[in-house]
């Protein structure tokens, strides 16, 4: 995956795939997978180190997969995402790691 390197390296084996999968199942991190209409997966969007209690705080990361970026899905399914923080997870901030 050139698009991002050297910041973002997605998981190459079943083996990190099914570690990156269980880690989001946990209580400090979920993940969506992002999808065009035709059921194409083109990136994913993270909310990592959640705090919850009073503060109920993310990280929020994000990355499109060539030849999907620059199409809008990303945009679309990190929209959803953040509904889904701020409704769904009651999450009352998210900070966007953001790769120069």
């Amino acid at each position: 995956m050139q698009l991002h390197r050297p910041w973002v390296t997605p998981p190459s084996t079943t083996k990190a795939f099914r570690a990156y999968v269980a880690k989001l199942n946990g209580k400090t991190h979920v993940g969506y997978f992002v999808c065009s209409r035709d059921g194409d997966l083109v990136g994913v969007v993270n909310l990592n180190e959640i705090v919850r209690g009073r503060f109920r705080s993310a990280y929020l990361g994000y990355y499109a997969f060539v030849p999907h970026n620059g199409k809008g899905w990303l945009t679309a399914g990190l929209a959803a995402a953040i509904s889904a923080a701020f409704r769904s997870l009651r999450l009352h901030r998210l900070e966007a790691n953001i790769q120069p």
